[in-house]
């Protein structure tokens, strides 16, 4: 069942457009962001950790520990894994990645699809009746945004899980995908959900107050084992949606803090503590 769900998917997905970051209304975002704060308020209750202490192996297990049976399945061009190499197969290799990283599951199963498939479809989820099967990538080069990837997807499985109207909504997408039509715009709304909430569950608000004020990137990216990309993503919603400056201001404080420019870096980090007591808009 799961080689001809892949299948299917990958001959629709081959042909779909893409869609980039997109700046969203502050309701989305907020809303968003309450889903993703619940999630690690639960985390940090079952490991009894402080919410600044939540990190990515204790959000994945406790989302996929709630969500029942979950089928998990890797994909490939070529059956070649790009990372750990222990002298066994692709679905190994992948496995023991999972395994090092504290991630308590494992794929069952590792297909072979095309190149163009695998360079544009990080992972993704179906709901059949005998419950979620998450189908995740895994040539991608780096480990930061395969975890993203399966966050993500959890999200999806999480919110199907209480919510059947978001079920029957990702199930009629799919079935569209099936019938070999175009990507459906109304996927999109579901698809930036999920990505804040990956990005903000991988690396939690109260986390990030804490750690901004002391951190440069690059310790960051350390401290969350995330990629550069995705850490750029979350600096920059934080300081629009969260601190309150502009989009033009979080992207200029961004880059200082990639750039490691340690004046600028200093002045947000003193903005942040203005807005974190009086919020301002900059």
């Amino acid at each position: 069942l799961q080689s001809k769900l892949l299948k299917d998917v990958e001959r629709v997905k081959n042909n779909m457009p893409g869609y980039e970051y997109r700046l969203i209304p502050e309701d989305s975002y907020e809303s968003s962001n309450d889903i993703a704060n619940s999630i690690v308020e639960d985390t940090a209750l079952k490991y009894n950790v402080p919410k600044s202490e939540v990190r990515y192996p204790m959000v994945i297990n406790y989302l996929y520990s709630i969500i029942g049976t979950c089928d998990i399945c890797a994909y490939t061009p070529n059956l070649i894994f790009p990372f750990e190499n222990n002298g066994q197969n692709a679905l190994n290799d992948f496995n023991y990645g999972l395994t090092a990283r504290n991630i308590s599951f494992t794929a069952q199963s590792i297909d072979e699809v095309s190149t163009t498939f695998a360079n544009r479809v990080c992972g993704f989820t179906l709901f059949p009746a005998s419950g979620p099967i998450m189908f995740l990538n895994a040539s991608i080069n780096t480990w930061g945004r395969i975890i993203f990837t399966i966050i993500h997807e959890l999200s999806h499985a999480y919110q199907a899980l209480d919510d059947p109207t978001y079920k029957s909504s990702v199930a009629l997408i799919n079935a569209q995908k099936s019938q070999g039509n175009p990507y459906p715009e109304e996927l999109q709304p579901i698809e930036t959900e999920a990505n804040i909430i990956a990005s903000n569950v991988y690396v939690p608000e109260d986390s990030l107050k804490k750690e901004i004020m002391n951190k440069s990137f690059n310790q960051m990216k350390d401290i969350y084992g995330m990629s550069s990309a995705a850490l750029h993503n979350r600096l920059k919603n934080f300081l629009h949606y969260t601190i309150g400056m502009s989009i033009n201001a979080a992207l200029e404080y961004t880059l200082a803090f990639r750039n490691n420019n340690t004046i600028k870096m200093d002045i947000c980090r003193s903005y942040c503590i203005q807005s974190l007591h009086n919020p301002v808009v900059f």
